[in-house]
């Protein structure tokens, strides 16, 4: 099994760039490749994650798919977004 982890690949790219590597990062799961992206990107998380582990000061506090996120009964994941 081959993995890729990600720390903010895309941290300070511009719009375009950005989305060229999350087409990447797609095309390469979809491939059967496992990818683990540290991202505090919402909007990144929901269109690339199938699976979303929230760590709060080094700890997992919660594991869903993105489209659950809003919903979470975390005061920090809703503060977050809420913000977002």
């Amino acid at each position: 099994m081959q993995v890729l982890l990600l720390d903010e690949p895309t941290s300070a790219l511009d719009p375009l760039s950005t989305s060229n590597i999350e087409d990447v990062v797609t095309s390469l799961s979809r491939n059967g490749l496992t990818i683990i992206i540290v991202s505090h990107s919402i909007k990144q998380i929901q269109k690339i994650a199938s699976i979303v582990c929230v760590l709060v000061k080094g700890e997992v506090v919660e594991i869903s798919k993105p489209s659950e996120l809003g919903s979470s009964n975390h005061p920090l994941i809703r503060q977050f977004m809420e913000a977002s």
